[in-house]
């Protein structure tokens, strides 16, 4: 899947990397193979409702200003 930089699913992505990668302590040899393991993890399903919950709130928003809950 393609996304912008700094997008939702830039955020998404990052943050729960961050969360799952870190949940144990780990070397500068293991830290790549550990962020590779857990992208793989990461599902399409999971990718698309984030993109969901974006457009659902852009819509709400109605040109207004909104935070991003992911």
């Amino acid at each position: 899947m393609v996304w912008l930089p700094r997008s939702s699913l830039d955020f998404f992505l990052w943050g729960t990397l961050k969360q799952k990668v870190y949940v144990v302590s780990i070397n500068d040899q293991s830290l790549k193979q550990r962020i590779v393991l857990e992208c793989e993890e990461i599902t399409d399903a999971q990718c698309q409702s984030v993109t969901r919950s974006l457009i659902d709130n852009c819509l709400r928003a109605r040109d207004h200003h909104f935070e991003q809950n992911n």
